[in-house]
């Protein structure tokens, strides 16, 4: 629908007598993507989402003409420790120069089918600007991972917690001893990784002293592993799927072997990464975590503990920037959301001096 204004204006394009053509142009722009519903779509399941939340259907995808081979495991009985590590970073405010942050990491232990104890470290107030965000990084290509973490405040916000995770990781794999050490997310390098507390160190810290490190994966972008899952929505648990094969031509960096695993009776499948010490399969170390941690629709209990521990309340958020103007000797000015100011809201409803 083109809107008409009351009095024409002299511009460079008529809209009104090319709106055909360009119609035209954008369509062939991206002609193969073009749903074609008439055509294409008749009879597809579909599950429909909000343009966020990224969703999954609850009975997985059927049809699947990809062969994928369900293997089932079972849980030991063997009692060993694991422990769980998670993370949070908020952004609390900005200065000419930098960003400060919010940080706390928590690390729960499970044991026997039980919760035995947690521990959390944070709230930390951390300021990053131009000197911490270089002595952060080390070697060639610090000065451009320091440019991006002052830059984009998002690559800061991981850099943080990534840095809180690896530390605590490091130091109970130098002290565990024949244990699985549960971390959120998969077990791929990164660069914002240094030292001894680089994830490769890491893992070869903990298999030093018969510890294997187990990545888990809430969500995954590789549309792939979420069909591949569909297999093992209707599959006796605990069993899993291997699809490492598929994955490592996809990733880079990968520090484990990928499996899809749905741990209990009507539960959700996860992406599963497992670094095994010595010649331990991958069964047996999801068999040790079967037996020892408990969970919450096919989640471990440790983790989802961990996760909640780790986050921060709206009311923190007030109560850690009240703290900071207090004794931070800072001072406050206004501000503002640049892009609620900017674009606002449109009532709807007849606006005069537009038709269509």
């Amino acid at each position: 629908m083109l809107g008409k204004m009351n009095k024409q204006l002299s511009l460079p394009l008529d809209i009104s007598k090319h709106a055909s053509s360009l119609a035209d142009l954008i369509e062939s722009a991206i002609k193969p993507c073009t749903i074609g519903a008439t055509t294409r779509l008749p009879h597809s399941t579909v599950i429909f989402g909000d343009g966020e939340r990224e969703m999954a259907p609850m009975g997985g995808w059927s049809g699947d003409t990809i062969e994928f081979n369900v293997e089932r495991f079972t849980a030991s009985s063997q009692p060993s420790v694991l422990a769980s590590i998670d993370s949070s970073c908020i952004p609390v405010a900005e200065t000419r120069d930098g960003s400060v942050f919010a940080a706390r990491v928590a690390v729960v232990f499970a044991y026997g089918g039980r919760i035995q104890s947690f521990a959390k470290f944070g709230p930390m107030l951390l300021y990053i600007d131009e000197d911490a965000a270089h002595s952060l990084f080390q070697g060639p290509k610090k000065s451009r991972f320091a440019k991006l973490v002052l830059m984009d405040r998002a690559i800061a916000q991981r850099t943080i917690r990534t840095r809180l995770e690896r530390a605590v990781a490091c130091k109970l794999a130098l002290e565990m001893e024949d244990g699985v050490l549960m971390l959120d997310g998969a077990l791929v390098g990164s660069v914002l990784d240094v030292g001894d507390m680089a994830l490769g160190s890491i893992i070869s810290s903990a298999g030093a002293r018969l510890n294997h490190v187990v990545g888990i994966s809430k969500s995954t972008r590789v549309k792939f592993l979420s069909r591949a899952s569909s297999k093992l929505v209707s599959a006796e648990a605990p069993s899993l799927i291997d699809v490492h094969e598929y994955v490592s031509c996809l990733s880079r960096g990968l520090l484990g072997r990928v499996v899809l695993v749905k741990f209990d009776e009507g539960a959700f499948p996860f992406r599963v990464d497992v670094a095994a010490c010595d010649d331990s399969g991958v069964a047996e170390v999801l068999s040790s975590v079967r037996f020892n941690d408990t969970f919450t629709r096919g989640y471990p209990e440790s983790l989802r503990i961990a996760h909640h521990l780790s986050v921060f309340s709206r009311h923190e958020s007030l109560c850690i920037g009240s703290y900071l103007a207090k004794h931070g000797e800072v001072k406050s000015v206004l501000g503002e959301d640049l892009r609620h100011s900017v674009l606002g809201e449109i009532k709807v409803g007849r606006v005069s001096g537009w038709g269509g």
